[in-house]
């Protein structure tokens, strides 16, 4: 079951990129089972930075790997009139 949220006021008319992402692979799963990604903000925006953290887990809850990601806004260029 896929389950999501996102915030649509933090979103509207902004890009975002990847500026750095590191992880760390505790146990690879296994292929053809289930597994959960979930993910969360890891402090307050920095500017357009915007730090972030998440994991893989397996069926019980064991982790199975980690990530912390800055992730960088990109205003979109208001349309000329």
């Amino acid at each position: 079951m896929l389950r999501h949220h996102i915030d649509s006021e933090q979103v509207t008319g902004i890009d975002v990129s990847v500026g750095r992402m590191a992880a760390r692979v505790l146990a690879r799963p296994r292929a053809g089972t289930a597994s959960c990604v979930v993910a969360w903000r890891d402090g307050p925006p920095q500017g357009r930075k915007r730090p972030a953290g998440s994991a893989l887990l397996d069926v019980q809850g064991g982790v199975l790997a980690v990530a912390r990601t800055v992730w960088v806004t990109i205003p979109r260029p208001e349309p000329a009139p």
